[in-house]
């Protein structure tokens, strides 16, 4: 019997979608394809913050929105949607890149050369002009023990306490005030030595537009500036906040030059990711003191991270070095206060 010719080995057909999973596939492709787009925009807030308030308020909550990119990264590697995911993946890189702003030097752990005499302790607390809990709020104060204390809308009881009766007196004598302005209410700092204001300018009203001084320490002199820019809740206070972050970087750089080095104490109102957070940085050489690791927020005060977000904190320049940072719940504050160990360096 003769054999028969070989046949080709017929590759089979996949199954047709019936119209019901056409329907589903194209749904999810679009439903991908719109969560993808909403990452790009949110991831491109950061870089475009410069141009319009609505757009920085959105770059505020950078580190949030990273785990939306994150989702949407896990649900496209779990479907292989592989183009889709090099998209994704490149907004959640230029997410880390913002987030990842080299932040303030650690003094070694257990570094013997960091003592209390050798180390300043800094107090940053928006006490909150609403706050109807005064005592309290005064009492965590005092506990805290700070060398240095930066006070942000205090209300008028607290006032009464720093300025008419002289509750700090004992520990922190040596008291600077701000009056208020259109944004912000009074502001404090009470310093544990001798200070002396430092000239930045007058406003229309004829005074500082903000507090900078410089503290006599044993070690030697630094300098210290307290602001409060209003929130960029429209764009006339972003505006505003804007500029008073470049007029307190040509301060700072003039106390730079002049050879002190630099605290800056602010309830910034913006975030590690805002555009106000990346002028000071790029104008100066001033670094945040909170840690990159610590997923932690200021406001509001009564809600953990990811559901709040760090609005306050303390900036040093390259000569000094962070012992200890942490926030904590000041009484009847809506902020969470920065409390931070700053080591000076070694006496000339």
């Amino acid at each position: 019997m003769s054999s028969l010719p070989d046949q080709p080995l017929l590759t089979p057909l996949p199954p047709r979608r019936g119209p019901v999973r056409r329907t589903l596939h194209f749904l999810r492709l679009a439903l991908e394809s719109l969560a993808l787009v909403f990452v790009i925009a949110v991831a491109t807030t950061p870089w475009l913050s410069s141009l319009a308030w609505p757009i920085d308020l959105i770059a505020n909550f950078t580190a949030q929105a990273l785990f939306l990119t994150a989702a949407l990264i896990a649900w496209l590697v779990l479907f292989r949607r592989w183009k889709l995911l090099a998209v994704a993946a490149i907004a959640g890189l230029s997410q880390v890149i913002i987030l990842a702003a080299p932040r303030a030097a650690w003094a070694g752990p257990g570094d013997p050369a960091i003592t209390r005499a050798s180390a300043v302790r800094i107090l940053q607390f928006n006490i909150n002009p609403h706050n109807t809990r005064a005592g309290d709020a005064a009492r965590f104060i005092e506990e805290c023990d700070a060398d240095l204390i930066c006070l942000v809308e205090p209300p008028y009881d607290i006032s009464v306490q720093v300025y008419q009766r002289r509750r700090f007196d004992p520990t922190n004598p040596h008291l600077t005030r701000l009056s208020p302005k259109e944004y912000a209410s009074f502001q404090y700092i009470l310093s544990r030595w001798p200070t002396r204001e430092y000239p930045n300018g007058h406003d229309e009203a004829g005074e500082p537009p903000f507090l900078a001084i410089v503290v006599d320490h044993p070690l030697g002199p630094f300098g210290l500036i307290l602001l409060h820019p209003p929130s960029p809740r429209n764009r006339l206070r972003w505006e505003t906040g804007n500029q008073l972050i470049r007029d307190a970087a040509a301060v700072i750089n003039r106390m730079r030059a002049e050879g002190l080095e630099v605290m800056f104490s602010t309830d910034l109102n913006g975030s590690p990711s805002s555009y106000r957070s990346g002028l000071l940085a790029r104008l100066t050489d001033l670094r945040r003191c909170k840690p990159l690791w610590r997923a932690e927020g200021t406001f509001p005060s009564g809600r953990a991270w990811p559901a709040s977000i760090l609005l306050d904190d303390v900036w040093i320049s390259p000569g000094l070095k962070v012992a200890s940072w942490d926030t904590l719940s000041g009484a009847g504050s809506d902020h969470r206060a920065v409390l931070a160990d700053i080591a000076l360096p070694a006496a000339k």
